[in-house]
């Protein structure tokens, strides 16, 4: 319960209210789409943005495999909130000397590091199913900014870095002619580089 919280940042009734037949193990995601009150009732999410898809890695899955085999009916976590939050939660900070937060500051948690890898607010907000991103941005101004505070010529280097694989080199074109032209012509369709400057052609590796 507590993987799952940290690593799709739902709210803690959208866990409880999630059932088996919600989870598409061959796509390696869930359908959140209910949400269970501390009541036991269910409820539909209060806007068309809550019900969404999220994508669960491959620890999470291998979690809830094991999981499944010990957990018997539709629900994948048949718990009591008040008893999860008292008997589990609090216990699972204090063992691992940790101070005392709030369920939800799991979610919280999960967003903060989305937008740290560079996970922009439009899809932040559909991963916690909020209706309009500006609510997100408002909410993690301050994790957008110290995301865009990172050194954005090392983020550039690598997406170029990425991009050319295989070319090494910028050489004379009278030192090499072959295929010269298709090269170029790739590399314009692939990161739409700048007219070459005469004279030179771009030498790419066979392998």
């Amino acid at each position: 319960m507590i993987r799952f919280l940290y690593d799709t940042g739902v709210r803690i009734g959208e866990a409880r209210g999630a059932m088996w037949s919600d989870l598409d193990w061959a796509s390696s995601r869930i359908l959140i789409r209910r949400q269970r009150e501390e009541n036991g009732d269910l409820s539909q999410p209060k806007t068309q943005a809550g019900v969404r898809w999220i994508p669960l890695s491959p620890e999470l899955i291998s979690a809830l495999k094991a999981h499944r085999l010990a957990t018997p009916g539709d629900f994948l976590f048949p718990i009591d909130e008040r008893n999860f939050r008292s008997r589990v939660w609090h216990p699972s900070l204090s063992r691992a000397g940790l101070r005392r937060i709030r369920i939800h500051d799991a979610r919280h948690t999960y967003a903060s590091h989305l937008i740290a890898a560079g996970v922009d607010a439009v899809r932040v907000a559909k991963r916690l199913g909020h209706s309009d991103p500006g609510i997100t941005y408002k909410v993690y101004a301050h994790a957008f900014a110290r995301s865009e505070s990172s050194d954005e010529a090392l983020v550039l280097a690598e997406f170029r870095r990425r991009e050319r694989a295989g070319c090494d080199s910028v050489a004379n074109a009278l030192s090499g002619r072959r295929a010269a032209t298709q090269v170029i012509e790739k590399m314009v369709a692939r990161v739409g580089i700048e007219p070459t400057t005469r004279g030179f052609s771009i030498r790419c590796s066979t392998n």
